[in-house]
């Protein structure tokens, strides 16, 4: 599966407006922190703050959401998959695409 056919069940699996707000702010720390501990010289701050995120993350799957994260389902490359699911998210949130990826793929709410 390429990344283009993986993005539309991403979204699926993110049709709740809480859920990709709490994934936005995941990816930008996950970020912050990685360029944080890379200037700091620690990458212990970059796997704590990854650790931390990814749990916020999962809760947020269960209990906003009520699904299972993609990244449980299906080995490695699901959690690489998920991984730029979850940046491009970003991404297109922060540029402002977003609404019309969801409306494309009859996922808005």
């Amino acid at each position: 599966m390429t990344f283009r056919e993986f993005y539309p069940h991403y979204l699926a699996a993110h049709r709740h407006p809480l859920n990709r707000a709490i994934h936005y702010i995941g990816a930008m720390t996950a970020l912050a922190s990685f360029v944080a501990a890379v200037v700091v010289g620690r990458p212990a701050i970059f796997v704590v703050a990854v650790v931390s995120v990814y749990s916020i993350l999962w809760l947020s799957h269960l209990l906003v959401e009520h699904n299972t994260p993609l990244t449980l389902k299906g080995g490695w490359r699901m959690v690489v998959m998920s991984m730029c699911g979850e940046f491009y998210m970003t991404w297109r949130f922060l540029t402002r695409r977003m609404r019309s990826d969801l409306e494309r793929f009859g996922l808005n709410r």
